[in-house]
């Protein structure tokens, strides 16, 4: 177990290069098990740009976890609706969770995860979504755990 403190709080510009350092780490071990995860050449600069606007929009939230001079992981959260064709319009979306390897089962997911449900409890958003790879059981479990159940199902087909 690492006996560094780990600090929770708002991403900022200046962590863009961590994030993506993390982002990087997140989809190659998604790649590992499934080659559609497979980054592009300028993939990293897309998502940099991606998470730029992100961090401008009041709609989006970033939280970092933070040891001394490192980031060891993240979670990027955003508000978004369903265009009024629901009852309950808006909802949150997870669009991801990531801890980097050497500090993960460590409760550091879990933290964010508790952060992410204060910001979206402020902005009083009732209804959580997510995507699981299915190829990660071991995020699918993390999601359960914490009361997220199956909702939707996607499915793809190469052409």
């Amino acid at each position: 177990m690492n006996s560094n403190p780990i600090k929770i709080r708002p991403a900022c510009s200046l962590d863009i290069p961590e994030l993506q350092r993390l982002w990087k780490e997140l989809i190659d071990d998604h790649k590992a098990s499934n080659d559609f995860f497979s980054r592009s050449a300028h993939g990293h600069q897309f998502y940099a740009n991606f998470i730029s606007k992100q961090l401008t929009q009041k709609s989006a939230m970033i939280f970092v976890a933070e040891i001394p001079q490192s980031l060891v992981g993240y979670i990027h959260l955003e508000i978004s609706d369903y265009h009024q064709v629901y009852v309950k319009n808006e909802f949150g979306f997870i669009h991801e969770l990531v801890v980097t390897q050497a500090y993960r089962f460590q409760g550091i997911g879990k933290q964010l995860y508790n952060t992410a449900m204060q910001w979206f409890k402020k902005h009083k958003i009732t209804r959580i979504e997510l995507d699981v790879a299915a190829s990660n059981p071991k995020a699918k479990q993390f999601w359960q755990a914490l009361g997220f159940e199956n909702f939707m199902n996607r499915l793809s087909k190469e052409i």
